[in-house]
């Protein structure tokens, strides 16, 4: 003898198909969330913060200016590139430390593209010197090994006694730089 075929009452389908729907809300909820904190920073060169045209800085100091104690003002011509604003971005570069806790550990520092920037004379143009600001502290151990950073960047300018930024991020990752 055959069984018939068993069908559920209205009722208890809707309320099978309602939580699988529910279930994938959730589901696609979740992965849409994950994929926003998740996002992949765009890797950001020095070059791509100077708009087209303009010279990119370069390591230009005068020695002689820094042993006779000469200062030189920082050029503070050239043009920012918004095209970065609200965006996640990873650049690498040196870390001038700006402001640090009651331990030493780094809470502010610029990120500049080469050793020695904003401590000799002259400082590089504010389109390129990134201020950071961390939500963590950190160790700086030493002034010569260059890190990569990662966070939101905007084009919101800072000074302070070492020179102009013309860009700031605030970090959400600083890892050594691997040549």
């Amino acid at each position: 003898m055959s069984e018939m075929p068993t069908r559920r009452p209205p009722l208890v389908k809707n309320l099978v198909t309602d939580n699988v729907k529910i279930l994938l809300a959730i589901l696609l909820l979740a992965l849409a969330a994950s994929g926003q904190t998740q996002a992949e920073a765009l890797k950001v060169e020095w070059k791509d913060l100077v708009p087209e045209g303009e010279p990119v800085a370069t390591q230009s100091m005068d020695p002689m200016a820094t042993l006779l104690g000469e200062s030189a003002s920082q050029d503070l011509s050239g043009s920012l590139v918004t095209d970065f604003n609200g965006k996640t971005i990873r650049l690498p570069g040196f870390l001038v430390p700006v402001a640090s806790d009651e331990v030493g550990l780094l809470s502010e520092f610029f990120l500049v593209p080469y050793f020695g920037a904003c401590i000799h004379v002259p400082p590089p143009p504010p389109n390129q010197i990134v201020y950071v600001k961390l939500d963590k502290p950190f160790d700086l151990k030493n002034l010569w090994t260059p890190f990569w950073v990662e966070g939101e960047m905007s084009t919101q300018a800072f000074t302070s006694v070492m020179g102009t930024a013309g860009y700031t991020i605030t970090a959400n990752l600083i890892e050594e730089y691997q040549w």
